[in-house]
């Protein structure tokens, strides 16, 4: 079950939607998960806002902030990691998502969302974020909270300002 948070406590960003440090799934920006993503997209837009955690924003995931105070010894003697493995295991490159089968999408579509990432060479997770209207305190008339936003609050997808 998600903490969904208190909803009057969400935010409106200046590009026009809603969103909240609630209720988010974070996936490492591997090839597999990103493939995944974008193969379900349609699903997923129902549920979530889909957007990208840049390295420079990796601290707001508290388990990478975590483990940042972990020593380099315990981390790669006990755990066989590195303290900055999403440096080797969050990156994706064309040639990884072409390497990723799949019977749902083809390449092209998978090199287009692709391409469309700013900035792509420093994401390290997808974010996927509840929509607002599955919160138990979501309240449809509640217009002057939402100022009539739907992005975030009824409706999904890929963050289109990290996509150009």
């Amino acid at each position: 079950m998600f903490q969904l948070g208190d909803y009057k406590k969400d935010f409106l960003l200046g590009d026009g939607y809603v969103t909240s440090q609630h209720g988010v799934i974070l996936l490492p920006f591997c090839d597999y998960c990103f493939v995944s993503v974008v193969e379900h997209i349609a699903l997923l837009s129902k549920y979530f806002v889909i957007s990208f955690v840049h390295e420079n924003e990796l601290h707001t995931h508290a388990l990478w902030d975590v483990t940042r105070t972990i020593s380099p010894e315990i981390m790669y003697g006990i755990f066989d990691k590195d303290l900055n493995q999403e440096s080797t295991y969050c990156v994706v490159t064309r040639a990884k998502i072409k390497s990723v089968g799949s019977e749902v999408i083809d390449d092209s579509k998978k090199i287009d969302i692709f391409d469309k990432i700013v900035k792509v060479e420093s994401v390290r997770m997808i974010k996927l974020t509840v929509l607002r209207k599955f919160h138990v305190d979501y309240n449809s008339d509640d217009v002057f909270h939402y100022n009539r936003i739907d992005f975030g609050v009824k409706v999904g997808g890929f963050l289109k300002h990290q996509l150009t």
